[in-house]
Order: structure tokens, then sequence, then C-alpha cells
């Protein structure tokens, strides 16, 4: 029995390195708060914690016999590893397949999109693609110069049948950080919002929590694919304080 342990203790732990590492890139990389509210990612990863921390390790501890020889324990740690890593691998191509990989400023929304919603091979600057270790990419879509451009685009977005939003253009995605002063400028006006009980009560909870007053904050929407929040950023720094669960825009 104290054979049996060991094994399980040893690979329960090497397991748990494994799956910090994956839900550190999950968490803090791929889907910071609160993208991975908006993405539904729990049930993939749920399947993958539940079989390299709990299935893989009880299987260690079910087979793993001292009065077997070495190459049938060697046969069934393999089997157990390749489970565990199956399971791994689908879980990992199946959170950053989808994880959002630019968060494109319109209009004063700000959309989420992964590399399936989008054409990344048509995209002029490739360093805006985050790699694997990298957060979503903050973009903005370059306005067309005048009406001429701006009819040319529609018509070319409905001659191709494809969605008549710019926000999918990603040939004209540019750095943000270039446009400063005009995401400042395109904050939502959350008057009306703060005439609705429901909606205010909200507000003034958050403020409340962050220890911040309503003229020290900037107010954004943020559309997911079936979720819209609202990001509060400080207006001196330009950092996001959090996200409050609800449409603020209307």
């Amino acid at each position: 029995m104290l054979f049996r342990l060991k094994a399980f203790g040893l690979h329960l732990l090497a397991s748990m390195c494994v799956i910090s590492v994956f839900l550190a890139f999950v968490f803090l990389i791929w889907y910071p708060e609160p993208y991975y509210k908006i993405y539904g990612v729990w049930g993939a990863i749920k399947i993958v914690v539940g079989v390299d921390l709990i299935i893989g390790p009880l299987l260690v501890l079910i087979v793993f016999n001292e009065s077997k020889k070495a190459s049938e324990l060697g046969r069934d740690l393999f089997i157990i590893v390749f489970f565990q890593l199956s399971a791994f691998i689908w879980g990992v191509h199946i959170t950053h397949a989808v994880r959002p990989s630019f968060s494109v400023f319109h209009e004063g929304t700000f959309y989420l999109f992964s590399k399936q919603d989008v054409d990344v091979a048509r995209m002029d600057n490739k360093k805006l693609v985050p790699a694997f270790w990298q957060p979503a990419t903050k973009v903005y879509v370059k306005p067309p110069k005048d009406k001429e451009e701006y009819n040319h685009i529609y018509a070319h977005l409905i001659d191709a049948d494809k969605r008549p939003d710019v926000m999918y253009l990603t040939e004209r995605y540019l750095p943000l950080i270039e446009i400063e002063k005009k995401v400042i400028d395109s904050a939502l006006n959350i008057k009306s919002a703060l005439k609705q009980p429901e909606k205010e009560n909200l507000i003034n909870a958050f403020l409340m929590g962050k220890e911040k007053e309503l003229s020290e904050c900037l107010f954004y929407s943020v559309k997911g694919a079936n979720t819209h929040v609202t990001m509060v950023v400080d207006k001196l720094s330009g950092e996001t304080i959090g996200y409050i669960e609800a449409n603020l825009e209307y």
C-alpha cells in the first residue's frame, strides 16, 4: 500500500504542476476577467482538471502494485499518462482556439474576437496577432478618410457577401494606443443608466467595492459572442479597474 501511495502522490504532484501552468495561462493570459465568464470555458477546464487531477492519480493508485513486473507497471503508467495527455491536449486546444485574440475598439465599444471570427491572413501588421503566451491585442479600426472610401468599403463588403461591419476588416487594424485621446472621448455617457434604479445600484456597488468616485472612472461597452458587459477604467492612469456584468449603454 505504501508503494501505491507513493506512486499516487508523485503522479498527483506532477499532474498538479502541469494543471497549474495550464490554469495560469487560462485565467491570467487567455481569459482574464471577465473573458472567462463571457466565453464560458468552465466546461473544458472541468474535464481537464477532472481527468488529470482526479481520474489519472486514482488509476495510478488502483493499478500500481509492487508485485507486478517493471514492464507491466511501465505499460500501465503509459496508458494512464496517454489518457491524461489526450484530455490535456484537447483542453488546451479548445480553450486556446476560441480565446479572445483581439479587443477591437470601434465607435466607443470593444468587440472581442477570436482568430476564428476574423481573417487573420488579411492583416497588414502581423505583429498584432497575439502569440500563444500573449493576451488579446487591443486594436482599433482605421476609419475611412472620406465618404468615398466609406462607400467603397461597404460596397465591397456587400458584394463579397460579408458581414457589413468594419470591425471584421483585419487589414484596417491598428494599435489602440495610437488613438488614446479618442478612446477617452468615446467613453459611455451613463447619465441615462444612473436614472434606472437597477443599473444605478450596480454602479454604486461597484464603485464602493473599488473605493472609487464616479468622476474618477470611464465606462466602456465590451461585447463578446453572446455577452455584453461594461469595462470601468481609471480616468487618470488608463488602468482597467474592473467590469460590471451588465450593459449600461442604454
